[in-house]
């Protein structure tokens, strides 16, 4: 049965003593379904009074309507889809027909129907036949804690490289800046994947982007001994050179050690100066002559 908030007092007066229920919806036009149920107690033994929106009166044992109560008095509905309810004056019990995630138009969607709470840290919602949406899986993410929304501005990492300065935004999405370098390409980390770069370490040689990262194979450059020096240079091999003749290569262990790298060999000297060199280190004009064996000078 249609219902119009415009017809005749009278056709809403009889309405209302058939039971049918006027809901109004956002246009302010009684919607065509009864939402809300109305305890008609007139063929009711008596006993507590009905809580409804008529009067009655007890004749014979039976309750007797005798009258409404007046516009605006309080009633209760069963509907979840309904709100603001209130006594019509007319006997009627009527509202305003909700239409949310689980409410079409004041008509609550079945048990089970897939909803949204408005909870982008939620997954698979579902109404419980009432207006209720939850029962959803939490998630957690960069933006979500265990179902919780982390606060807009907060700092996230989605794990892509090539976006900066990320936070989280309203809808719990981990957004930045994207960057465009020798890996990343307007933010995609993985477009220029194999491409040759440089990472600018020259202990690593063919370098290639990765995921948005520059990566290289590393070499350790090692010197053969004290008196060699051993670099990268970039590549899969190291420069090595001669550390230059006298230069120290251990702790002196007497006046005639011969502890000076050489310039020819990796290998710092073993053992005393050669027979008649002459002692650097010796302050005594009388004893400064090595004689190959010794590591003291000598007497000339």
């Amino acid at each position: 049965m249609r219902v119009r908030s415009s017809w005749p007092y009278c056709v809403a007066l009889a309405c209302a003593l058939l039971g049918v229920v006027f809901v109004s919806n956002a246009q302010g036009v009684n919607a065509t379904r009864a939402v809300l149920a109305i305890t008609t107690a007139a063929t009711q033994p008596c006993g507590p009074y009905p809580n409804d929106c008529n009067i009655y009166t007890c004749n014979s044992g039976m309750w007797t309507r005798s009258g409404y109560k007046p516009q605006g008095s309080a009633c209760t509905g069963n509907n979840p889809c309904v709100t603001g309810v209130s006594c019509n004056g007319l006997g009627a019990c009527t509202g305003t027909a909700v239409t949310s995630a689980c409410c079409t138009s004041g008509v609550p969607k079945a048990s089970g129907t897939s909803c949204d709470d408005g909870n982008p840290c939620t997954q698979g919602e579902t109404c419980n036949g009432g207006n209720k949406c939850g029962n959803g899986t939490p998630l957690t993410t960069p933006c979500c804690s265990n179902g919780a929304q982390k606060s807009v501005g907060a700092a996230c990492s989605d794990g892509n490289v090539c976006m900066a300065n990320e936070q989280c935004n309203s809808t719990a999405i981990c957004v930045g800046t994207p960057l465009t370098n020798q890996c990343c390409s307007a933010g995609d980390q993985n477009k220029l994947s194999g491409q040759i770069c440089s990472d600018g370490n020259l202990c690593t040689y063919s370098d290639k982007c990765q995921a948005g990262i520059c990566v290289g194979t590393p070499i350790t450059c090692t010197p053969a001994g004290t008196c060699q020096t051993s670099t990268c240079n970039g590549t899969s091999t190291c420069t090595t050179t001669f550390v230059a003749a006298g230069a120290v290569c251990r702790t002196s262990l007497g006046q005639c050690d011969n502890n000076y790298c050489t310039g020819t060999s990796a290998s710092c000297p073993a053992g005393p100066l050669p027979a008649g060199a002459v002692c650097p280190v010796s302050t005594d004009p009388c004893e400064n002559v090595c004689n190959g064996s010794s590591l003291m000078c000598q007497p000339q």
